[in-house]
This record gives structure tokens, sequence and C-alpha cells, in this order.
């Protein structure tokens, strides 16, 4: 949950200190990684390694803008074993993490 959230908030400040679009996604390996827009197209940024056994689940690619916002609302759902986890991020770029049943 903490790599998660960490790359949440790291693709929210590149997009500050960048003054560019950051997207997060997740790759066919399960990790994380970050995009940018440049030129009117996405360009690969960083990876977030995950760690072993985590699963990660996006129910839309979050793209940060360089003014602070977030669009379009997303969760992230995380699952280590039976240990689970929703990450929602709303407009404004605050982080929620709620216990799945």
């Amino acid at each position: 949950v903490r790599c998660v959230t960490a790359a949440m908030q790291t693709a929210r400040y590149r997009a500050i200190g960048l003054n560019r679009r950051i997207k997060l996604s997740c790759s066919d390996q399960g990790n994380l990684e970050l995009d940018m827009r440049k030129n009117g197209r996405w360009v690969f940024l960083e990876r977030v390694k995950l760690p072993t056994g985590t699963r990660t689940r996006l129910n839309a690619e979050p793209v940060f803008h360089p003014e602070g916002h977030v669009v379009p609302l997303c969760s992230v759902f995380v699952q280590v074993e039976h240990y689970r986890r929703r990450i929602s991020i709303s407009m404004a770029g605050r982080i929620q993490v709620m216990p799945l049943p």
C-alpha cells in the first residue's frame, strides 16, 4: 500500500515540478509506471517496482495535471495474500486507504 500511495504522490509532484501531465498505469509485469505527456504522446518516465506477490488493479488510469488536480477519479485495488485495500484518489489529489472485506 505504501508503494502505491508513494507512486501516486510521486506522479502528482512530478506533474507539478515538470509542468507536464503524468499518467499512472499498471505494466504487464504488475508494476506501476509513470508516463509523461510530451509532444502530444505519452512517454515512459519511471517504473515503480512493487513487492513480490503484490497484485494491483486500477479502475482507471489517473492523469495528474500540473495545476495539482487528477482526472479521472480513480481507485487502486491492492492485494497481498489476505491483505486487501482500496486506495482512492480525489480530483484534488487526496489519497484515502480503505480496508476491503
